[in-house]
C-alpha cells in the first residue's frame, strides 16, 4: 500500500499478453472472500491470457495468503516494500485527504505506539489499516514465502523507480511473460510536503524491524 502498485498495474496491463481485469483492486481475499470463488473470477476476462489483482492490502490480513493459495495456487505473486516510514506518512497524507483523519500524524502514531502494534489488522477499506502495523513487512510476508515460495518475488519500491526498465523486465520474466517494452508511469503518488512531527520515532520503530525483514529475504532494503 502507497509503494507504487498503481504504476505497475497501469505497466503490467499495457502489456499485449495481459488482459485488464475490471477492477484494479478486487480485495477479494481480505475483504470480500464471503462472497465466493465465482464472484472473484467475474473480474478477469482473461480466458487463455494473463491477467493481474493487484491489491496492496492483502498484506495486512492473517488469512489472504492462505486463501490465495486455495483459489490460485499457481499464481506468481509480487510485492512492493516502500520505506516504510515513507509508507506511514504517505498513508497519514492520504487519510487527512479523503477525511478520515482528524488527528495529527504525531497524535496518530503516539496512540499506535500505546497498543500493541500488529502487522494484521480487521478493515473494510483498505486505509483503515494502521500506520505502523501496515509496514510490518516481514510478519505479513511470512504466510505468504509459507505459500508461495519461489513464487513470491519481493521489490524495493526504490529500486523500481530508480531503475524501473529494468526491475520491470525482472518482473515481466518472473510472471512468466515474455519481454515487452512496456513504461512505468509515475501515479497515485502523494503530494509532496515536510515530514511531519513525529517522523523519527516512526523510522526509531521500524528499524528495530530491518533485521528480520533481512533475514527473511535474505538482503538489504534502499532505507536500511
Amino acid at each position: 500500500m502507497r509503494g507504487g502498485t498503481d504504476s505497475v498495474f497501469k505497466a503490467l496491463s499495457s502489456h499485449p499478453d495481459v488482459v485488464r481485469p475490471t477492477r484494479k483492486e478486487v480485495h477479494f481475499f481480505d475483504v470480500h472472500f464471503h462472497r465466493g470463488v465465482n464472484w472473484y473470477r467475474a473480474f478477469f476476462p482473461a480466458g487463455d491470457r494473463y491477467s493481474i489483482d493487484v491489491s496492496p492490502s492483502y498484506m495486512s490480513h492473517r488469512d489472504a495468503a492462505a486463501r490465495a493459495a486455495s483459489v490460485v495456487p499457481d499464481a506468481k505473486v509480487f510485492a512492493l516494500l516502500r520505506d516504510p516510514t515513507q509508507r506511514a506518512v504517505s498513508h497519514y497524507r492520504l487519510r487527512k485527504g479523503k477525511g478520515v483523519e482528524s488527528r495529527s500524524f504525531a497524535e496518530a502514531i503516539d496512540e499506535e505506539l500505546a497498543t500493541d502494534v500488529s502487522p494484521f489488522a480487521e478493515y473494510r477499506y483498505a486505509y483503515e489499516i494502521p500506520y505502523l502495523g501496515g509496514g510490518l513487512y516481514a510478519q505479513q510476508l511470512e504466510p505468504w514465502f509459507q505459500e508461495f515460495g519461489s513464487a513470491l518475488k519481493i521489490i524495493d519500491s526504490a529500486d523500481l523507480f530508480n531503475d524501473s526498465k529494468a526491475q520491470m523486465q525482472d518482473l515481466l520474466v518472473f510472471g512468466g511473460l515474455d519481454k515487452a517494452d512496456i513504461e512505468l508511469p509515475r501515479s497515485n503518488a502523494s503530494p509532496a510536503g515536510s515530514e511531519p512531527e513525529n517522523t523519527d520515532r516512526v523510522r526509531e520503530f521500524f528499524g528495530k524491524h530491518d533485521q528480520r525483514l533481512s533475514e527473511l529475504t535474505g538482503r538489504r532494503f534502499s532505507w536500511m
